[in-house]
């Protein structure tokens, strides 16, 4: 067993570390053996750092402070966690979620659908200039591109370096006339006006969502319009079906209910902001306001639609007692009563273990619930 000098370990207050250990572990409601077997190594190991007898070296602390979700320097006393820290509102957390992205991606649209918002309900018949808040490696743009008229011009911002490198390797080639620019959302500042401001999955995951539409709005000529694309978590809950267990939508309600208020109060991001845009672009002053809903909807039953909405719900088969143990933590972190949390793990085990073992007789349905609002500026 790796360990330090007792001299060597950072203490909070009158607190040392083998209290800390303790008082996470009893936190989680996990057993010695539990946490052991999630670090890897010997129940007596933990038995003796938390009595005192012996001291995880950095390495163990590291991985206690992982497992734990929070800070090293918050796990052995050197600092408190901000809570007003989102990691989702921060560059370098999407700008390492490339393969994330694209996956989520898949299946979003139903093209049909997307051209007919183009071309009937924005009626997009001549060449416009079109700006696109957080535009990640440039999704909007592959979209947007082909169905416009020709010489129009599409700008792409986003924060993280990496995504924006991506973004000019994917058009680099291309025929279109594109732009983009690696730059802070909250402050960036158009050297020109675009006809058409436009976002998707970026406001749900921001501090200040009400900033960006500003921006947005500031950055768009008189007349042209300003496109919200965002999910509605409510719905993209209740909007899952595995035909091979029961449809219970309430233990999650009252989960994520918990979860997303205490979202809100320490961080700022809303849960519910995509229904209320409308309303946001009402108070920006815009006109013509409207909002449509996405049609489409995953079903399937075939290995790799399953393994894809698997891996973009974050449902881990790989490491299922792992992954659970990390659920349950964040849930217990989050105040959910401890039969809801029972209740929520053992959903959780029984769609991870039937999704692996799904055969043509069963169905799996997942409706996410974009919501697209628009308006034009006056």
């Amino acid at each position: 067993m790796n360990t330090v000098n007792k001299d060597m370990l950072v203490t909070g207050g009158d607190e040392m570390i083998n209290i800390r250990i303790a008082e996470y572990r009893k936190k989680y409601k996990m057993t010695q053996v539990e946490l052991a077997q999630q670090l890897g190594i010997s129940f007596q190991s933990i038995s003796k750092w938390e009595t005192g007898v012996a001291y995880p070296d950095i390495v163990m602390l590291t991985k206690l402070s992982d497992f734990f979700n929070v800070s090293l320097d918050e796990f052995v006393g050197r600092m408190k966690k901000n809570s007003g820290d989102a990691g989702k509102d921060n560059p370098t957390f999407w700008g390492k979620k490339l393969d994330y992205l694209q996956e989520t991606r898949k299946d979003l649209w139903n093209d049909d659908y997307f051209e007919f918002l183009v071309m009937k309900v924005w009626n997009f018949v001549e060449p416009i200039d079109i700006v696109d808040y957080g535009c990640g490696y440039g999704y909007l743009g592959l979209k947007l591109l082909p169905l416009l008229p020709e010489g129009s011009t599409y700008t792409g911002i986003d924060s993280s370096l990496e995504l924006i490198e991506e973004a000019r390797n994917i058009f680099n080639n291309s025929s279109f006339e594109t732009n983009f620019i690696k730059c802070d959302i909250y402050e960036f500042e158009p050297e020109s006006v675009y006809d058409v401001a436009i976002c998707q999955a970026i406001i749900r995951h921001s501090n200040y969502p009400e900033k960006i539409l500003e921006k947005m709005v500031g950055s768009t000529k008189t007349g042209g319009k300003v496109i919200c694309i965002e999910i509605d978590r409510l719905t993209e809950e209740i909007g899952y079906f595995n035909s091979m267990m029961d449809y219970e939508p309430f233990v999650h309600l009252r989960v994520y209910e918990k979860l997303w208020k205490n979202e809100t109060k320490n961080m700022g991001r809303d849960y519910s902001v995509g229904i209320k845009i409308p309303s946001m672009l009402n108070k920006l002053g815009l006109v013509n306001i409207e909002a449509r809903v996405n049609d489409k909807v995953l079903i399937s039953n075939e290995k790799n639609g399953i393994n894809s909405l698997m891996e973009t719900r974050e449902w881990n088969k790989k490491e299922l007692e792992s992954s659970v143990s990390k659920v349950k933590i964040r849930l217990v972190e989050n105040d959910v009563d401890s039969d809801d949390v029972d209740a929520y793990i053992s959903w959780y085990k029984e769609n991870v273990k039937t999704l692996e073992n799904i055969t043509h007789t069963d169905m799996v349905t997942f409706f996410r619930g974009l919501i697209i609002s628009y308006g034009d500026k006056t």
